[in-house]
């Protein structure tokens, strides 16, 4: 009884052990969607240094509605730049 007690608690140590810690789950995650097709790696960027973190700040989703605006402005100002140079 005693082995079996020490074998669980062995095997409980062990798969503590090999889990990702927050932080390296939520850098797994984001890579994984990095990777994806057809991902826009600039938004997710934005989440990532915003909101996808391990302390976001109090105003991480104001912060990041603010850049993505931002992006969108970007994004918007160029499409006009394109079709004016065509």
């Amino acid at each position: 009884m005693v082995n079996d007690i020490e074998k669980v608690e062995q095997s409980a140590r062990t798969a503590a052990n090999e889990l990702p810690t927050q932080s390296e789950l939520i850098s797994k995650v984001t890579d994984a969607i990095r990777e994806a097709k057809d991902t826009d790696v600039e938004l997710l960027d934005i989440l990532s240094e915003k909101i996808l973190t391990m302390n976001p700040a109090a105003t991480a989703v104001a912060n990041a509605v603010k850049a993505i605006e931002n992006l969108a402005v970007k994004r918007a100002e160029a499409s006009v730049n394109d079709q004016n140079n065509n």
